[in-house]
């Protein structure tokens, strides 16, 4: 019998934005700290899992950091996952054509320089710290995500929808320095969600000022590494949250009875509710850890799938979209997309670039009849939203603002399933 010992190394750092940089994109400060986070596991083949505490990434940039990644640890760029934790109130990437003037571009290099100094810091430190581990998996629930698409009387629209679809599946791994399962010295601890960090999305301040942070998911991050002293890398894995927003946000948008929207912006007390819902995700993602009985030997396969899903021509401004009973899904191009699978064990990770709906890692799941399967949006770059059928006939937001046709989702399912057919096989 072959030998699939585990080991894992992790590692983290701050992603140090200077004073010169800003003000960007209406930020004028940094409220707390944002991260990379890195964790690499090795048996048969050595992965690299990589979180970075930003809203997204566009293609070149995630080539860059692989390539970096790659630089230090030898690890394969196929290997390598660059995931966000879609933290809403963190700078863009903008594209070049928003760049006005060489101010504007300097700063975008000022920002990667950061990026790439957080990522060389966090995969020496997962390096330096590789030794025999253990790995399990343990499943609850958590309360603080909510459907956000809204009936309205002009049709549907962005808001609270407690009635509709969600799915608070809260999935913990956790990887243990080899010993005994109940009491080995925590390495990492990967917790998955379907929930956009979006609690301050959009909210600025009494005095005008607009801040960087690290939003929900970090704070819950953050709050799992100080219950473990700093021995623990905690790292958020996001599911299917195209249509998933916290339970409370600072800034909310309502519709009135005259179809007129309106915005209510509470300002700091966004931050109570980070404080908050971060610390009861964190909470419990810990009482979840706590029951898992982890393994050691256990041997890592990795999978990858390319196919077209038919094109959709995007709204020239998603500023401009607004709720309607009707409107006109315009044919483009077919767009080329990859979907990813990292088995370790009997856990299975499933890395999309789309940002699907939670009604389509449903139908993935009860297609596929594996609980230990984790359905992760905006891997390896991200690729706007990939509604689900009913989302277009009912005109959503996520429906209307999609590079991608009606019944790509279900495109998606087809092409997931063969893949994962392709690595139990």
């Amino acid at each position: 019998m072959e030998n699939h010992q585990l080991r894992t190394g992790a590692g983290k750092a701050i992603i140090k934005i200077p004073d010169e940089f800003f003000p960007y994109e209406n930020f004028t400060g940094i409220h707390d700290d944002i991260h990379i986070r890195i964790v690499i596991l090795e048996s048969d083949k050595r992965v690299a899992l990589v979180s970075l505490e930003l809203t997204s990434l566009p293609g070149p940039e995630v080539e860059l950091i692989k390539n970096l990644i790659n630089s230090i640890s030898g690890i394969l760029q196929d290997n390598i996952w660059i995931c966000v934790t879609h933290s809403f109130s963190s700078p863009h990437f903008l594209p070049p054509f928003m760049l006005k003037d060489e101010v504007a571009k300097q700063k975008v290099v000022i920002f990667r320089k950061a990026i790439h100094k957080a990522v060389h810091k966090a995969t020496d430190c997962a390096l330096q710290q590789m030794r025999d581990a253990q790995i399990g998996i343990n499943i609850g629930e958590c309360d603080v995500n909510v459907n956000r698409d809204v009936l309205t009387s002009k049709g549907w629209w962005i808001g609270s929808n407690p009635s509709g679809i969600s799915d608070k599946t809260l999935t913990v791994i956790r990887i243990d320095e080899k010993g005994d399962s109940l009491s080995g010295d925590p390495i990492a601890i990967l917790f998955h969600y379907n929930v956009q960090s979006s609690i301050m999305d959009g909210s600025v301040m009494k005095d005008g000022a607009k801040e960087i942070t690290s939003d929900l998911v970090g704070k819950a991050s953050n709050y799992i590494e100080k219950v473990y002293d700093g021995r623990v890398v905690a790292m958020f894995l996001i599911g299917t949250a195209g249509d998933q927003a916290p339970i409370k946000k600072a800034k909310n948008l309502s519709v009135n009875v005259d179809g007129e929207i309106q915005e209510e912006d509470l300002q700091e007390a966004g931050y109570d509710f980070i404080t908050e819902l971060g610390e009861v995700l964190g909470k419990e993602a810990i009482n979840i850890a706590h029951e898992i009985k982890c393994m050691n030997e256990t041997q890592i396969l990795t999978e990858k799938k390319e196919f077209s899903c038919p094109g959709q021509r995007m709204p020239v401004d998603i500023h401009s979209l607004q709720p309607t009973l009707t409107y006109e899904y315009l044919k483009d191009v077919d767009k080329k997309i990859s979907i990813h699978a990292i088995r370790i064990g009997e856990i299975v990770l499933l890395g999309t670039q789309p940002e699907l709906n939670v009604a389509t890692a449903i139908e993935i799941k009860k297609s596929y009849l594996c609980s230990r399967l984790l359905v992760m949006t905006m891997v390896n770059g991200g690729a706007k939203y990939m509604a689900d059928t009913e989302s277009y006939d009912k005109v959503t937001y996520e429906s209307m603002n999609s590079p991608f046709r009606k019944g790509s989702a279900e495109i998606l399912l087809e092409n997931v399933l063969e893949l994962l057919d392709q690595m139990k096989n």
